[in-house]
């Protein structure tokens, strides 16, 4: 599952590239996933008032390409960029939902 970037310029083909794997979704895109509420959301404009709202467990983010955990509640995730062609590093985390806690792996 995940939301389009600000560069996914042909939706309907990566859309149909994705299906099987997951789905993707207009950001931000809210959802429930073992009991924990979830924001998913390409840029970080609002994240900060979306943090401190109170309403998420945990919110992903991207756009920076820069991987970023902040433990806490909520639990606010950048799994950074699988490619790795920006920042040199190709990145993406797990998130363990119950425990409420995330760690990067390098790919």
């Amino acid at each position: 599952m995940g939301v389009f970037g600000n560069n996914d310029g042909d939706k309907l083909y990566l859309t149909e590239r994705y299906r099987g794997v997951g789905e993707l979704f207009a950001g931000p895109h809210e959802l429930e996933l073992a009991g924990r509420k979830i924001l998913l959301m390409h840029e970080p404009r609002a994240l900060e008032a979306l943090v401190a709202s109170g309403r998420y467990d945990l919110v992903v983010y991207g756009h920076t390409h820069r991987a970023e955990i902040r433990e806490g509640w909520p639990l606010v995730v950048n799994p950074g960029e699988a490619g790795g062609w920006l920042t040199g590093q190709a990145t993406c985390a797990l998130v363990d939902l119950s425990a409420l806690r995330a760690e990067l792996l390098s790919l």
